[in-house]
């Protein structure tokens, strides 16, 4: 999509493929978005599973292991689905995602976090 919007602005294409370019990055980011509250719904259902199989009485840590034993596929395609759209727009914008992952993870090591527990009560 960058290599057609600079060969527009150099006038090789026409310029309505700006355009198509734009709507290509949006509708990636819309898709993105999408994608993340179907993720949501998936984690529900596993989180819902879980609290089901633990008021059945199972212990805490095997209700989690069978509920994500049920849930994984479709939380991975999900994951996988959003995963997609997000290389997508780091490509977009030349963004090496590792690396920006790697520098941010270091900066939130150094980082002093502030405690809320207001939204605890």
């Amino acid at each position: 999509a960058a290599a057609a919007e600079e060969a527009c602005c150099q006038g090789l294409y026409p310029a309505t493929w700006i355009h198509l370019a734009t709507y290509v990055r949006i509708s990636n980011y819309l898709c993105l978005s999408e994608e993340m509250g179907e993720l949501g719904h998936e984690l529900g259902q596993l989180w819902r599973e879980e609290n089901a199989l633990r008021e059945q009485g199972q212990p805490a840590p095997q209700s989690l292991q069978t509920a994500l034993d049920q849930c994984r596929q479709s939380i991975s395609g999900e994951l996988a689905d959003c995963m997609a759209y997000l290389l997508k727009l780091a490509n977009y914008a030349n963004i090496d995602l590792e690396n920006a992952y790697l520098a941010k993870m270091q900066t939130n090591r150094q980082r002093t976090w502030r405690e809320n527990t207001e939204s605890l009560s």
